[in-house]
């Protein structure tokens, strides 16, 4: 009896069955992972290198920041040029909102 069992231990040894090795390797879950997540977001990451997303959050900043300037420039104390700058602003919104 003694030496059946050891034939038994030899016959699932890692070395002699496949899916034994397979269910050890943690069912090819790190293969699946790969492939469905970090594969795809690599190459994402590769086609997004220059953040097309960035460059127009930024584009926008810089608007604002053009804007700025310019209604700076016409503050002078008035209260005249203030309301001026207020109501073409109001009006601006209003025809970008209707559009």
């Amino acid at each position: 009896m003694v030496t059946n069992e050891a034939n038994d231990n030899e016959s699932l040894s890692p070395s002699q069955s496949t899916f034994i090795v397979f269910c050890r390797n943690g069912l090819g879950f790190d293969s699946l992972y790969s492939v469905l997540l970090v594969k795809p977001y690599q190459m994402l990451a590769r086609l997004n290198r220059l953040d097309v997303v960035d460059q127009i959050l930024m584009l926008s900043a810089w608007y604002v920041n053009l804007w700025h300037d310019i209604v700076v420039l016409m503050q002078n104390g008035s209260l005249r040029w203030y309301l001026t700058a207020f109501g073409l602003s109001i009006l601006v919104l209003v025809g970008v909102s209707i559009l």
